[in-house]
């Protein structure tokens, strides 16, 4: 079973994402679409935790279930993570050699670099440092091995569902805290807003599993009311406990468009978004690269040439930041214009080079710990590169992110 149609909503997603962090005085940047695109963010969270749930809440009965599961996640999503902080490592070395103030600074700093390697940044309060949306990815493997802890040492359906709902109303409570009293830092209470969305997204499943949409008009109508819904949600910016309200709006989404019926869903189901799904979790580990290193292109311009491309702008809110501008609006779009083609290319070649192959090393591993037979590390499948069959039936088990 594949839901093509939530696919394609990450796609889109994640392209919107990338848009969101390119600081660039572009047509669009001053757009509540924008610059408020924060629910987007649980639109991920609760899709995984909807589909993730789907495709392993059978599958954890005992230990060596449990450790096949841990590995075939870790080693799906943190070789991607290793592969970005590389990267980024290496230009900040470059840069302690080339600039004058230093390789290191706040955005990148070394005592950050160790929670970065093993996804605890968020937990320490580091969560914008680095390959600053990774965030995300901390606040989500700790929801995921959450889940299937709860699933290994809870066993009754009845049981898991209270025990779920548990987890969402108290990691709810908890990142109601920074929604009374917003804070820049992103922490613990940021893992707790991950891991609301994630378990919202549990028992999501467990209703749509019993009450799918069959009548394709039905879908349609919902579809069209969840969709002006989360336009809606995007351009108001709810604060505070309304916040909430989010929940409700991306969770009749992902409701709507599971069972792949319904005109909305069609253009979804295309495959330039299918593709874009596909590569969605490299769109996001990856963006932020071609930002930061586009940043030090336009930084160095500006030390070689003597011109300056940085420059204040006031914000409709009454803030300021300092944008990206070459002096004219149609300039300043063949930039985003640039950087999003770059963004693409980028993801494709890492989802080719390091995502699926790394992908695939993980579930041949996962799949030996769970059979208990074969060697422990499957060398051979890096040879093959093959797609190797998994223990679950569900096609698009998401990257979280």
């Amino acid at each position: 079973m594949r839901l093509k149609a939530i696919d394609g909503w990450r796609g889109i997603a994640c392209i919107i994402v990338a848009f969101h962090h390119l600081n660039a005085a572009h047509s669009f940047y001053f757009e509540n679409w924008i610059r408020y695109a924060s629910p987007l963010l649980e639109l991920f969270f609760v899709i995984s935790g909807f589909v993730i749930s789907l495709a392993f809440a059978d599958m954890v009965k005992n230990t060596r279930s449990f450790a096949a599961v841990v590995v075939r996640f870790a080693g799906r999503l943190w070789p991607l993570h290793l592969f970005s902080l590389s990267l980024l490592v290496v230009l900040v070395l470059v840069r302690s050699v080339t600039a004058n103030h230093g390789g290191f600074n706040n955005s990148m700093p070394l005592d950050a670099l160790l929670p970065q390697l093993f996804l605890l940044q968020t937990w320490v309060g580091m969560g914008m440092t680095w390959n600053f949306p990774a965030w995300t990815l901390s606040g989500e493997m700790s929801a995921l091995y959450m889940f299937f802890v709860l699933l290994l040492f809870v066993k009754t359906p009845i049981a898991r569902r209270v025990a779920v709902a548990a987890v969402a109303v108290v990691a709810g409570a908890v990142f109601m805290t920074e929604l009374m009293t917003p804070r820049e830092e992103y922490n613990v209470v940021s893992v707790a807003r991950v891991i609301t969305g994630f378990f919202i997204g549990v028992l999501l499943q467990e209703v749509w599993k019993r009450r799918p949409i069959s009548n394709a008009t039905l879908a349609t109508v919902l579809q069209a009311v969840a969709v002006a819904a989360l336009v809606w949600t995007i351009n108001t910016r709810f604060d505070g406990a309304l916040y909430f309200i989010n929940y409700v709006i991306v969770g009749t989404l992902i409701y709507a468009f599971a069972q792949d019926k319904g005109a909305l869903a069609r253009p979804l189901v295309t495959p330039p978004l299918q593709w874009l799904g596909k590569l969605s979790f490299s769109l996001y580990m990856t963006h932020a690269l071609v930002r930061i290193a586009s940043d030090q292109v336009f930084y160095a311009l500006e030390r070689f040439t003597g011109r300056q491309f940085f420059f204040p702008f006031q914000m409709p809110d009454g803030d300021v930041r300092i944008l990206l501008s070459l002096g004219s609006e149609w300039a300043n779009n063949a930039v985003l214009a640039v950087y999003m083609v770059v963004v693409i290319i980028v993801a494709a070649l890492t989802f080719r080079l390091v995502e699926d192959p790394t992908r695939t090393v993980a579930a041949a591993w996962s799949k030996r710990i769970q059979q208990g037979s074969g060697p422990l590390f499957p060398v051979s499948a890096w040879s093959r590169r093959k797609p190797v069959k998994a223990a679950v039936a569900v096609e698009n088990v998401p990257d979280p992110h």
